[in-house]
């Protein structure tokens, strides 16, 4: 009893509930963020807003009285249970600067205005591969890293295929990181053929 006793300490030592801490969120993080966003959006009937919210500050809606009515055009779908809730809130929360929130509302934008002209860039440089078989999640990676070559001037090309490979090979398969690697750096060559791709700043590095 007293060995249980100490190792419950020990846990709670180790993992203490972390309200009052914080850290800063960061790029890498933001780019997650919006895949999370991109694919929730096209599984659910959730507004943008509140995926954003959900997902970038953890906001909860609960709906209103509609919520039992699941037939109602303006039911609200419930996220998560109160003590879900309260489970999330003991982890550390991210505190975003305004210029990296301006980054990922930019950044989300783009990917959804662009989506059909994404689609048609990683047909054009994946012709080996017919478009339908390649994966869901690949498709949305190097959407957002096309729309950083495209978009984002001050981000170099290295960087964005980097973090592209490291988030297929995070959240899709085990071959993601290299095919996503040699489809973007084929985009890069056609956009800089066709002169599409104009990098400044720290974005030439």
């Amino acid at each position: 009893m007293k060995n249980q006793v100490m190792d419950s300490q020990e846990n709670i030592n180790t993992f203490p509930l972390s309200k009052n801490t914080k850290i800063t969120g960061k790029r890498r993080a933001i780019r997650e963020k919006i895949l999370q966003i991109l694919v929730s959006y096209e599984i659910s009937e959730t507004s943008l807003e509140l995926l954003f919210n959900h997902i970038f500050f953890r906001e909860f809606q609960f709906g209103d009285e509609h919520d039992n009515d699941v037939d109602d055009p303006n039911h609200v779908h419930q996220f998560l249970d109160p003590q879900q809730i309260e489970e999330l809130e003991a982890d550390t929360r991210i505190v975003w600067p305004k210029e990296e929130l301006a980054f990922a509302h930019q950044l989300l934008e783009s990917v959804l205005s662009n989506r059909t002209a994404c689609e048609e860039i990683i047909v054009e440089s994946a012709k080996n591969w017919e478009y339908d078989r390649i994966s869901y999640l690949d498709k949305k990676i190097m959407a957002i890293a096309i729309c950083e070559f495209l978009y984002f001037p001050e981000i170099p090309p290295k960087v964005t295929i980097n973090e592209a490979i490291d988030l297929g090979k995070k959240y899709s398969t085990e071959k993601s990181g290299t095919f996503i690697n040699g489809v973007l750096d084929k985009v890069i060559s056609l956009f800089k053929k066709e002169g599409k791709m104009t990098k400044t700043g720290k974005g030439l590095k």
